[in-house]
């Protein structure tokens, strides 16, 4: 059976709500009681319940939102790209999940996720110009980024690739190795 907060607690000679400050990094707690909470939380093997984080209306997840392009799932460089997030994501306690549409619009997609709170950000691969996606999260004012242009009149961060710059990069390299 898996451990609960309040036996980490027991284990920890703590409240509760001490051990929960802990996990969740809130509140204020000595380092001394800190270590004891997270040895004990360790001993007990203890994992936080998705269903009582759920609760709280947070999910500790991130949804990956891909557009409907024929093939993209076989590129060997969105393996990269999914690498990155999914170890990024994990050192802050987030999961990823990732999300192509099937019957549905890229759109109906992304604001279904957000709307039933299976996520709590989305991240909208592979946006083009005239993709509605950034547009409809910030309609319902749900937190995404673009990897992408953002739409103008939309307060969405983005993050864009710098082209010239690469493009620099890749001569250099090839010059460097003899090509001419």
């Amino acid at each position: 059976m898996a451990a609960t907060i309040k036996q980490v607690a027991a284990r920890a000679n703590v409240s509760a709500a001490t051990v929960s400050y802990v996990l969740n990094g809130t509140g204020t707690v000595t380092e001394a009681t800190k270590r004891r909470v997270l040895d004990a939380a360790a001993a007990l093997e203890y994992q936080p319940s998705y269903a009582a984080r759920s609760l709280r209306g947070r999910s500790h997840t991130l949804g990956l939102a891909l557009p409907a392009l024929p093939g993209r799932l076989a590129d060997p460089a969105l393996a990269e790209v999914l690498a990155s997030l999914a170890d990024t994501a994990a050192a802050r306690g987030y999961q990823l999940l990732l999300a192509k549409p099937d019957q549905r619009s890229d759109v109906e997609l992304c604001v279904n996720l957000a709307r039933t709170g299976r996520v709590d950000g989305l991240v909208l691969l592979d946006m083009l110009v005239g993709d509605e996606r950034a547009a409809a999260m910030c309609e319902i004012e749900f937190p995404h980024v673009c990897a992408g242009p953002a739409p103008e009149g939309c307060h969405s961060a983005s993050v864009e690739a710098d082209g010239a710059t690469a493009a620099a990069m890749a001569v250099r390299h090839l010059l460097a190795l003899g090509h001419r």
